[in-house]
């Protein structure tokens, strides 16, 4: 018989206690009571760290000030109700001209030279609850904070979304180099009004589709929307007398006059034009304007008299342009020789050879900052501004005459033209058209047919400008009568007459390739 095993007592376990539970089910009340006490330590364990939480967080109010939290800006038109409810653009401009010149009296203005933007405050910039009897206000710099594009603190006339925050940061985009004159210029303009920053909203739109496409700058439904919306604003603020002599209101019409000439209307422009017109006379003249409204309502001018190949309506902004980017550089001898010859032959019109000693100046005085700052110079608004005046006075020397004097004059006056047109583009410059002036000057070169003696190195010239900006068969002509022209002049080699062109006025950057390629035969004018 094998020996009795002790008996051992097995003990509980300290970390579970199983029970086995045997017999009828018990009532529903009692289960309740045993799964409280099972989670009472666990739901007090809870309740603890959420206290501890809780009594440690720290607790941040911002207060903030009650002149960035109040407006008391008028309610947007509707977009649908645009075609019915907003005045036409002729009406607009009858409305301005039934406004009283004492209007100027209250209307505000912007301030400072050479400082930031800032305002005389009225009724018209209620956004900004500033009483009449308060000092000038600082406007907010447009800055980039941390390493966004944008400054996220800057309070927008209207309420935005997020395709209008899209736009603003194209507008602040820097990598292609053609966003200055909008975020240096037009954006400050159009923080002014509601209006204006709805036409800026809209020119960002064109330029962004711009870049997109090839040729002509396409109209966008976007682009379209902005701008009705826009001119629906100043029209219901043009029964204000004192919003509508504004530099919101003539900010918002110069950029409708921006917009119609992007899209070669030039008979809109005009009418903008003679509508912006209307208000800087009843504001006291140019020089009563903020540096930035002279500033755009130059550059407006200018590129749309250059399309249209008028005078200009405004002068140039003497406050602002104070300097230009030339320097005392020697001629060439066969510029000199030309100067000198024109001199001789044309003494009541020497004016037009000394702007285009100041072009000369300017493009070597251009090509030193191109190399000093390898191409960045191209992304400086202000820098474009001093090629603007030389436009300006080529425009202005405009005759209308059919002597052989005037016709060889304008001859001169519209090469130069299509000269600068090539560094515009350089500067990124929107709504840079050529087309009138290749027509003219080709027309007017068939009236001056044959040798121009000792001038016919100027003549060859002036047919390489053409040629360069021309398309098609008109590209033809202009390669036809400049080959017959180096014939004249005895030199047997494109690269021999390219060297003749930089003696007289060239730039090199925009015009060498470009006369290769067409002396090649090669086409590039749709990328121009």
């Amino acid at each position: 018989m094998p020996p009795l095993l002790p008996i051992r007592v097995l003990q509980p376990s300290s970390d579970f206690l199983f029970i086995t539970q045997t017999g009828l089910e018990q009532e529903h009340g009692i289960q309740t009571k045993i799964r409280k006490h099972v989670m009472k330590e666990i739901g007090r364990s809870r309740r603890k760290t959420e206290n501890y939480q809780k009594d440690n967080q720290i607790h941040v109010e911002l207060e903030v000030p009650e002149d960035f939290t109040r407006q008391e800006t008028r309610p947007e038109p509707n977009v649908k109700d645009l075609v019915r409810k907003s005045k036409s653009n002729e009406q607009i401009l009858d409305a301005i001209n039934e406004l009283p010149i004492s209007s100027v009296a209250g209307s505000f203005l912007l301030k400072g030279a050479s400082g930031p933007l800032q305002v005389i405050p009225s009724k018209a910039l209620a956004f900004l609850q500033l009483s009449r009897a308060a000092k000038d206000t600082e406007l907010p710099r447009v800055e980039r904070l941390w390493t966004g594009r944008m400054d996220p603190f800057i309070r927008y006339p209207i309420k935005m979304n997020q395709r209008t925050l899209q736009l603003m940061d194209h507008i602040f985009d820097d990598r292609y180099g053609n966003t200055p004159p909008f975020r240096n210029v037009w954006f400050p303009v159009g923080l002014i009004d509601a209006g204006g920053f709805h036409q800026l909203l809209s020119n960002a739109s064109l330029n962004m589709a711009a870049l997109r496409a090839r040729g002509h700058e396409p109209e966008t439904y976007e682009s379209l929307i902005h701008h009705h919306q826009a001119v629906a604003i100043v029209a219901q603020k043009l029964t204000d007398p004192i919003l509508a002599t504004s530099d919101g209101i003539l900010g918002a019409i110069v950029g409708f006059a921006c917009y119609a000439h992007v899209h070669l209307d030039l008979k809109s422009w005009r009418m903008h034009m003679d509508a912006a017109k209307v208000i800087v006379i009843k504001r006291g003249g140019m020089e009563k304007l903020a540096p930035l409204l002279q500033m755009i309502i130059f550059w407006v001018d200018v590129g749309g008299s250059a399309t249209a190949d008028q005078k200009p309506l405004f002068p140039p902004p003497a406050d602002i342009i104070t300097s230009t980017l030339y320097a005392a550089i020697l001629e060439s001898p066969l510029s000199h020789k030309i100067s000198k010859s024109w001199v001789e032959a044309y003494p009541d019109h020497v004016s037009i050879i000394d702007i285009m000693n100041d072009m000369r100046s300017y493009s070597y005085c251009l090509s030193q900052e191109v190399e000093r700052t390898r191409g960045g110079i191209y992304r400086e608004d202000a820098l474009a501004s001093t090629l603007l005046p030389l436009l300006h006075h080529l425009l202005s020397l405009s005759v209308n005459g059919a002597s052989p004097v005037q016709q060889r004059l304008n001859i001169i006056r519209l090469s130069c033209i299509l000269f600068l047109a090539g560094i515009r583009r350089l500067f990124a410059i929107m709504g840079v058209f050529c087309k009138l002036q290749v027509s003219k000057l080709k027309d007017y070169l068939k009236l001056q047919p044959g040798d121009w003696g000792s001038l016919e190195p100027l003549k060859a010239w002036c047919l390489a400008m053409g040629a360069m900006e021309a398309i098609g068969v008109t590209r033809e002509w202009y390669m036809d009568e400049l080959e017959a022209s180096r014939a004249r002049l005895g030199i047997n080699t494109w690269e021999e007459m390219l060297e003749k062109f930089r003696g007289i006025l060239w730039y090199e950057p925009t015009h060498t390739r470009t006369f290769r390629d067409i002396c090649d035969g090669i086409d590039k004018s749709e990328s121009w």
